[in-house]
C-alpha cells in the first residue's frame, strides 16, 4: 500500500518521548486508596474502565509512578496477555498502572495522541501485535518490539481530524 502524499512512516520510538511500561514493584492494594491502579483489564474498547481499577495509597503512588507520571495524553497500550488495546489519559490525574501496560508520550509536535490511540487499536494496529507477540500460556509484545511499530503519519492537522472523526464514529 501507498503512503499518501504528505504523509510518512515513522517507528514508535522516533515519535514518542517515552516508551515504558508501568511498575514492576509488588503493588499493595487499598481498599481506602485514593489513586486508581490499572490492570489490563481495566483498557479495553479504546477506554480506561475505571471501576475495574484497584486504588493504592498516594505514598505507594509516590514509589511506582517516577518515570511514569500520569500526564494528558500518553497512551496506555496492553502488551501482555490481552495485548493489543489502547486508551489515552485524559487528565494529569494520578494513576498508577501494572508492568503489562506500556506508557507510550507521544512527541505532541509530531503524533497527535487521539490518532496513535485510533492507529493502535485498528486492524492494521491489531495485525502488527498478533505478528510480534510472543510466548506461549501469555503472549506479549515486548517494548522493543512496540518501539519498532511502523505507522503511517499524516501531518498533525490531518491526524487530529482522523481522531476526531474516529472517535465521533466510536460514540
Amino acid at each position: 500500500m501507498a503512503t499518501p502524499e504528505g504523509w510518512r512512516l515513522a517507528q514508535l520510538s522516533a515519535v514518542c518521548e517515552r516508551v515504558t511500561d508501568g511498575t514492576h514493584q509488588t503493588v499493595e492494594v487499598s481498599t481506602d486508596g485514593t489513586v486508581p491502579f490499572l490492570y489490563v483489564s481495566c483498557i479495553r474498547d479504546g477506554r480506561i474502565h475505571w471501576n475495574k481499577a484497584a486504588t493504592i495509597s498516594e505514598t505507594v503512588f509516590a514509589e511506582v509512578s517516577r518515570g511514569r507520571e500520569p500526564q494528558r495524553g500518553v497512551v496506555l497500550y496492553t502488551a501482555v496477555g490481552s495485548y493489543g488495546h489502547a486508551a489515552i489519559l485524559e487528565s494529569n490525574a494520578p494513576v498508577a498502572f501494572q508492568r503489562h501496560i506500556a506508557y507510550l508520550r507521544p512527541k505532541l509536535a509530531d503524533l497527535a495522541s487521539g490518532y496513535l490511540a485510533a492507529f493502535l487499536n485498528s486492524p492494521s494496529g491489531r495485525r502488527y501485535a498478533d505478528r510480534v507477540a510472543s510466548g506461549n500460556a501469555q503472549k506479549s509484545v515486548t517494548l522493543s518490539e512496540l518501539s519498532r511499530f511502523t505507522l503511517p503519519l499524516p501531518p498533525l492537522p490531518e491526524q487530529r481530524k482522523i481522531a476526531a472523526i474516529l472517535s465521533a464514529v466510536d460514540e
